[in-house]
């Protein structure tokens, strides 16, 4: 049995969705932000979101008992992978919203 697992996934609205959840966290964290500076970072996010394709073949050759084990191994891993991934972004979000009021976009 061989599966292929895409991260993130490769649906067309995936950065649209991505995008306004990074909106609401700058509006959080930077309440005077303009529509200018909003648009200023995420326009520097967007490459590295772009960056971030992962994938990987997962091959395993065993009876259906095992299956479930195997299941919620790759279920687990995903899961850590997704937080480590945010944790990311979020970091470099910080430092993109960080260098936009340096640079005082407005």
């Amino acid at each position: 049995m061989s599966n292929v697992v895409n991260f993130p996934p490769k649906d067309g609205n995936d950065w649209v969705s991505v995008r306004e959840s990074l909106r609401t966290v700058i509006r959080e964290m930077h309440k005077d932000a303009s529509q200018n500076f909003e648009n200023y970072v995420l326009d520097r996010m967007a490459p590295v979101y772009k960056e971030m394709p992962f994938t990987t073949e997962l091959s395993a050759y065993s009876c259906a008992a095992d299956q479930y084990a195997v299941s919620e191994v790759i279920s687990g891993f995903l899961d850590d992978f997704q937080k480590h991934v945010s944790k990311l972004m979020i970091s470099r979000l910080i430092v993109e919203i960080e260098l936009a009021i340096a640079l005082r976009v407005s």
